[in-house]
């Protein structure tokens, strides 16, 4: 039976791959109808989404691009039965990481063209101030400053290492500030010097993952927070690159379904899915299990 998969485009995202020729390749010679749309500006990716689940003819909307791309995309396909496929290009991947989708194109693309080494599951996606968001997490604080940091032409040219300079700068820098949070209704304090909101944990720097443990299908969002004393820390363990120096399981975690964020200081933004933020305060929301995504299938299945 054909399939006909409608692919976005973000022609900023990825490291010179020759998308169109990749793509062709993997779909080559398969029953497959493709056809591709191009992002050009913010907000794009939803908009190119909500027109092809509009056409009807389509049975798997792809995105092409970072954590951005894909959670525009993931805005429109929310709460419907399309599934998404990701095809990773940015320079995190946070999303694609988690589920453990590939982050060649070419190996992405070729799981996407054979059923037999794919499968759909449902994951949660988070709203911010009611609205869908976010596919992967966000931050404050010096992780915000961090991804804001990091211009795209350093992105470009060095990868995930950009974000590493561009945090090594700013726990130079960082000064702690008071959080209000709202944990499900419960009132928390906390002094750090910044607080992440995650559903996925595939998020990596210099190799290294965080946060493995974050479950993208138990209808809660994870908030972790960086105390001031444990900035010397990390310091160190991202220029040694070594996993077992991050003291990630001594950190403040909490889960929350809802979860009401601001900050004693001004001109704090939450940032997310790795290009876009609101000023705080936020209201940061799980939606358990409303996304489709097509995922490689588990080696023992």
């Amino acid at each position: 039976m054909t399939r006909t998969i409608h692919i976005i485009v973000n022609p900023a995202a990825g490291h010179d791959d020759a998308v169109l020729a990749i793509l062709n390749r993997a779909f080559h010679e398969k029953d497959i109808e493709w056809d591709i749309s191009i992002t050009r500006k913010e907000g794009d990716g939803t908009r190119l989404a909500e027109e092809a689940l509009a056409r009807g003819d389509v049975d798997i909307v792809a995105a092409y691009g970072g954590d951005g791309t894909v959670g525009e995309v993931a805005i429109a396909l929310a709460g419907t039965d399309m599934p998404l496929a990701v095809l990773a290009g940015g320079t995190g991947n946070a999303f694609a990481r988690a589920l453990r989708i590939p982050l060649h194109l070419a190996e992405a693309a070729a799981m996407l063209a054979d059923e037999h080494t794919h499968h759909v599951e449902a994951v949660d996606i988070g709203d911010i101030n009611g609205s869908p968001s976010f596919v992967g997490g966000g931050a404050t604080g010096l992780i915000a400053d961090a991804i804001e940091g990091a211009s795209r032409e350093v992105k470009d040219r060095l990868g995930m290492s950009a974000y590493t300079a561009e945090l090594l700068h700013e726990i130079l820098n960082a000064e702690p500030v008071i959080y209000h949070l709202t944990l499900d209704g419960e009132a928390v304090e906390a002094q750090g010097i910044s607080l992440f909101v995650t559903n996925a944990g595939g998020f990596s720097m210099q190799g290294i993952s965080f946060f493995d443990f974050v479950d993208m299908q138990d209808g809660k969002l994870d908030v972790f927070l960086i105390k001031d004393n444990r900035a010397n820390t990390i310091l160190s363990a991202l220029v040694e690159a070594s996993p077992l120096n991050l003291p990630w399981a001594e950190l403040p975690h909490w889960q929350a379904h809802t979860i009401c964020i601001d900050a004693d200081k001004e001109g704090y933004v939450f940032s997310y899915d790795g290009s876009k933020h609101l000023a705080l305060p936020v209201e940061v929301t799980a939606r358990p299990r409303a996304l489709r995504v097509i995922v490689p299938l588990d080696p023992a299945q």
